[in-house]
């Protein structure tokens, strides 16, 4: 048995803002694709997987959390507005809604993290850092994604949910076959 807990660092969402992006997965679900849904209680943005991590790891990060969380302490807004896809709206593997309002900020504190676990021996990401939330990943083995893209193109209305960022969340990711189970290990306020 692995003394290593599964880690990454994420901004949990208030339930009321989970129960209206589940409104709209709901809308998408509505059609006969092999797609693996999110369950509502696990939306999230993630701003950096870590992996696998041992007990003193975790108190290293927990350390550069806290740093990072004194440097920005003002809680701020972000929106929650748009479909996209991972590659692309023509291809979709992973649906999400994405953040408009607040991304940079987002962007900022993924950079401020990424830099200070570089010390701790944590590999730099070299894509750019996209904040989202996800909604469902396509199995590999389906091939209608002409009909998942047009869907995704032609959503019929506007999402726009605002969200107060006031934490940054260690959380611990436990993957079970009827998916993962996220716990947080530890809170660190924005305010």
């Amino acid at each position: 048995m692995s003394d290593k807990i599964r880690c990454f660092i994420g901004i949990q969402l208030s339930e009321i803002t989970k129960e209206k992006i589940d409104k709209v997965k709901n809308i998408l679900r509505d059609c006969s694709l092999q797609v693996k849904w999110v369950e509502k209680y696990n939306f999230h943005i993630t701003i950096k997987f870590l992996g696998e991590l041992t007990k003193p790891e975790i108190e290293e990060v927990g350390q550069v959390l806290e740093k990072i969380a004194q440097n920005n302490k003002k809680p701020f807004t972000i929106n929650i507005e748009g479909l996209g896809a991972f590659p692309n709206l023509n291809y979709p593997r992973t649906m999400w809604v994405g953040i408009e309002k607040g991304s940079q900020k987002l962007g900022q504190i993924n950079q401020e993290i990424e830099n200070e676990l570089i010390s701790l021996g944590f590999k730099k990401k070299h894509h750019e850092y996209t904040p989202h939330i996800t909604l469902g990943r396509v199995n590999p083995k389906e091939n209608n994604l002409q009909l998942l893209s047009k869907k995704l193109k032609e959503f019929p209305f506007k999402i726009e949910i605002p969200e107060v960022v006031d934490k940054i969340t260690l959380i611990k990711s436990t993957l079970t076959p009827k998916g993962p189970i996220y716990q947080s290990l530890s809170e660190f306020d924005l305010e």
